[in-house]
């Protein structure tokens, strides 16, 4: 049914305030994808990193001048009843909708505002009869029939007419009031019937007057059950108030049924001259300013998810937008987020929809027959919400006009299949059905077969792939290599006995990139024969530690097993002690079993030192009386150890079955306080079983005197394999080209950078002629030295030097750029977000071809915000394929050196002087050679 249309007079006013707003977090990066959804209607993703965490927004951009386009409500065909968005915009055929209007989630309350649909009011109630809408200074969202978007406090206004004059109001239209004082109207759109409007008001009872082409057809008798005709409405009076209305309805007269909009009581539009309207909430924008009047805002100060409605000043285009929030992922916005956020969209006017838990937008991405979920409500899942704004295409599905590839991986390596989906869209971007049948396939650059919709390259090189169906042709590159490395995940693969688990081999080119590997086409061989692979599959036998090789065109990869359980207890102290020794008879102490503090069990060893105002080294010992044996089976030795953050450096001597002696450090500094589990790795030159027969707190100098007390309890080993290098530890530059095993002095123009990593470390001292042995190891060659860490000895450098210190600098050396940039509060937005601008711009002014940045923490695995981390790896990844450039992230840490290459990306950590042995012949530093502009890199012994 569509009312007669009003000619009147478009009124609108609004005030414009200046205002300024500086509390929304400054955006340091942001990462934005845009697709088109239909002609005229654009989705735009975008995450933005600010300096106080990210915003995930999603914006479909509509072109309302595009008559491909319309928008429209959508709602469930059931009154009341809600569903998720998902479901009410595939039920109604939308491209795209978001969440929109208010409602209660405590009662039955349909949406607050109105829903306009094509000129012909879907329901909504009378504004003057419902503390809804304006009263509670919430909006409306119209679209007239030029495409014209508006928002203010729009009121809805309905009534009936009898020869030219209005006889009474009407109270709703398709929305069951909660009093029917004044009559309502309802249609076929939710009611074949009114018998369950009759059950409804029981109590005081219902006529129904149908209306059929604007006259009045039947009067029903009271409670009478009456069907609803196709294109007729229903006016529903209350049998007490029957006799005040029932003049105007005489069975044959006409009646004119008005439905208008007004503000501040003044009509500006004819419903039925209206494309759409709906319910939201408060203003937020009048003419790109800040709405200076009042508005409902839920929870305005905070941040919270949010779905607003906007214009533009493009003519006739119009903004819907999620905010995610209340999730680790993702801030919200307050409304003065809001603010800001619109206006650099370009927004002229915005309004509130509903936010919080019903935030939500679904899109249909390019190709797809499907609709897709696109933000992350914050519930977890989408809510069941009143209604929503659906996204239209006017024109049917027209003829394939483009041809979209999206291969599995952009890269492969020979004989390893790539399967392909192919997507086809008319001219209008709207999906076409496309099929292997429809098209025909090529390769270029590479040699290779197709099987169905897989390729299978037989070359190295750059493969084109062409996909033509008539007239039309698509493309898609995939990079073909052979691989360089095996990478398996897990590294170590725990298991019980008599069971098989998955793993997964990739794998990896020289650039780092990594492909999984057809799992029939690995190889497998065993060293102890208690494991078996085939494929994918790991199973094992009985109770052992093993270790597989896995082999693929030439190149292996190592998986280390243990089956049974993977941490074993020896000791909890229950019947032993330990003990008192020192390094001399100025260091006193004691060592006793303490059952108050203790760990496991019903006691611990508790050794009471107490060190002297000493610049030299002062030891306490713990001397076990029955040494602890160690496995041959183990990897690892562990204990908990109770301090009091006294700072110590805290080791232990461990004799193995050659009765070689090992001293292996558990803590550099004792700095925490309470318990802590504690964990040294075990040498690989440790022939087991062993024995720990000692445990020893020391000093390398004391400024007062001071006692102190540790407790030890309940030690236990890891079992596992201890050559750990390429498994749990990456080195990566065994498949790297641009690591050399050594490199020779530099000569003409060549020269060399080093850099260090931490060399100052808590009890550990050097002689002056060690130091001077160091110092001369880095000046020799030398350009420049780096010192990646902020830990230093005082050594003697002679040449060029640039220090780590938790904040930002950069240096063009040459043709390295030099970048330190602070990590050490859990990221570089943490630290100081202001590094983010200055990274970027350093990398986009940069001359030259290498870059080498240093900071504490690896953004890949050490980021306290891993989205940050891998934000800046992509920033990096695509800053390397735009420039060529080589990218070097060098950290510190950890008591092994390591190195990921990943997607042309060289993380690589130095642990400087930190062993667990503490031999200055085990530590190492990194060494750069530039031979013509090209960089290669090495590692050296510090001594």
């Amino acid at each position: 049914m569509k009312a007669r249309k009003l000619l009147l007079s478009f009124m609108i006013g609004s005030v414009a305030l200046g205002s300024t707003y500086s509390t929304y977090g400054a955006v340091l990066h942001e990462i934005t994808q845009s697709q088109t959804v239909t002609n005229g209607a654009t989705h735009i993703s975008k995450q933005v990193l600010t300096d106080s965490g990210w915003q995930d927004l999603n914006i479909l951009r509509i072109d309302l001048s595009n008559d491909n386009v319309v928008l429209k409500p959508i709602q469930s065909s059931v009154l009341g009843e809600r569903n998720t968005i998902m479901n009410l915009a595939t039920s109604a055929g939308a491209l795209a909708a978001v969440n929109a209007d208010y409602f209660d989630m405590s009662t039955k309350t349909p949406a607050f505002g109105p829903s306009i649909s094509e000129g012909s009011l879907n329901n909504a109630y009378h504004n003057d009869y419902y503390t809804l809408g304006p009263q509670k200074y919430m909006g409306t969202l119209i679209v007239d029939e030029e495409g014209q978007a508006s928002m203010d406090y729009y009121s809805v206004k309905m009534w009936v007419e009898t020869d030219g004059q209005k006889a009474f109001d009407l109270s709703s239209y398709n929305k069951t009031p909660s009093s029917i004082r004044t009559p309502f109207v309802i249609d076929r759109t939710y009611y074949v019937n009114n018998a369950a409007l009759i059950s409804k008001y029981q109590q005081v009872g219902l006529y129904t007057v149908l209306i059929e082409e604007d006259t009045v057809s039947y009067i029903s008798g009271l409670n009478e059950v009456v069907e609803i005709p196709k294109d007729a409405y229903a006016i529903m009076i209350s049998g007490d108030t029957f006799s005040k209305y029932i003049p105007y309805l005489e069975e044959g007269s006409e009646i004119v049924l008005q439905q208008v909009i007004t503000l501040n009581n003044e009509i500006v539009e004819s419903v039925s001259d209206l494309q759409m309207g709906i319910g939201g909430g408060g203003l937020i924008l009048k003419n790109g300013q800040a709405y200076q009047g009042q508005a409902h805002k839920v929870s305005g100060d905070k941040k919270e998810p949010r779905t607003i409605v906007a214009n533009t000043y493009t003519p006739n285009e119009v903004l819907l937008i999620t905010i995610d929030g209340r999730t680790n992922q993702s801030l919200g916005a307050n409304h003065t987020d809001l603010i800001k956020i619109l206006q650099e969209l370009g927004a002229k006017d915005a309004m509130y929809l509903d936010g919080g838990g019903s935030t939500t937008m679904v899109v249909r991405n390019e190709g797809d027959m499907n609709l897709t979920l696109q933000n992350k409500p914050s519930g977890g899942s989408q809510r069941n919400v009143a209604n929503g704004i659906g996204v239209f295409s006017t024109r049917p599905q027209g003829e394939l006009a483009k041809i979209i590839i999206e291969p599995s991986r952009e890269r492969t390596f020979v004989g390893e299949s790539v399967p392909l989906i192919l997507k086809g869209v008319d001219e209008n971007g709207n999906s076409v059905v496309l099929s292997s049948k429809d098209v025909s396939i090529q390769v270029a650059g590479v040699t290779g077969n197709f099987n169905g919709l897989n390729f299978t390259p037989e070359s190295e090189g750059d493969a084109l792939i062409m996909v033509t169906a008539g007239d039309v042709t698509g493309t898609a590159e995939i990079k073909v290599t052979k691989p360089t490395g095996l990478i398996i995940e897990p590294a170590t693969l725990q298991m019980d006995e008599q069971t098989t688990k998955q793993v997964q081999v990739y794998g990896v080119d020289q650039e780092g990139y990594k492909v999984p590997i057809t799992p029939e086409k690995i190889k497998w061989t065993s060293e102890s024969g208690q494991v078996t692979a085939v494929g994918n599959s790991i199973t094992s036998t009985k109770r052992s530690v093993d270790r597989l090789n896995a082999s693929y065109a030439g190149v292996t990869g190592k998986l280390n097993v243990v089956v049974g359980e993977t941490t074993v207890a020896l000791e909890s102290f229950e019947e032993t002690t330990g003990k008192w020794a020192a390094s001399s008879k100025a260091v006193e102490g004691k060592v006793e079993a303490s059952k108050e503090i203790k760990y496991h069990g019903n006691q611990a060893i508790k050794m009471t030192y107490t060190f002297n105002k000493d610049a030299n080294k002062q030891v306490a010992y713990t001397v076990f009386e029955k040494p602890v044996v160690i496995p041959e089976d183990a990897r690892s030795l562990n204990m908990w150890i109770y301090a009091n953050g006294q700072g110590d450096t805290l080791k232990v001597q461990v004799e193995d079955a050659n009765e070689q002696v090992h001293y292996l450090k558990l803590a550099d500094s004792l700095s925490h306080k309470g318990w802590k589990y504690m964990s040294v790795n075990l040498p690989e030159d440790m022939k087991l079983p062993a024995k720990m027969t000692k445990l020893y707190a020391y000093t390398s100098g004391n400024t007062q005197k001071r006692t102190s007390a540790i407790y030890i309890d309940h030690v236990s080993i890891t079992r596992g394999q201890r050559d750990l290098a390429g498994t749990s530890t990456r080195l990566d530059y065994q498949f790297d080209p641009l690591y050399k095993p050594s490199l020779q002095a530099p000569v003409g123009n060549q020269y060399v950078v080093k850099v260090t990593g931490p060399t100052a470390l808590t009890g550990l001292t050097h002689s002056e002629e060690t130091l001077k042995k160091m110092a001369d190891k880095l000046n020799k060659d030398a350009s420049a030295i780096i010192q990646a860490s902020s830990s230093n000895l005082p050594l003697a450098i002679t040449k060029e030097l640039y220090t780590y210190a938790n904040s930002y600098s950069d240096v063009a050396f040459k043709d390295i750029e030099f970048i330190f940039a602070g990590t050490d509060g859990g990221g570089i937005r943490q630290t100081s977000a202001s590094q983010w601008n200055m990274l970027k711009q350093s990398l986009e002014m940069a001359q030259a071809n290498n870059i080498i940045l240093v900071m504490s923490r690896n953004p890949l695995t050490q980021f306290n915000d891993a989205r940050e981390g891998q934000a800046l790896h992509d920033y990096l990844k695509d800053y390397k394929a735009k420039t060529g450039k080589n990218i070097f992230v060098v950290t510190t840490g950890g008591q092994t050196k390591e190195v990921q290459l990943e997607e042309g990306i060289r993380y690589i950590r130095l642990n400087g002087l930190a062993t667990p042995t503490d031999k200055l012949t085990d530590s190492e530093y990194l060494l750069f050679k530039v031979v013509d502009g090209q960089i290669y890199y090495t590692f050296e012994s510090m001594m």
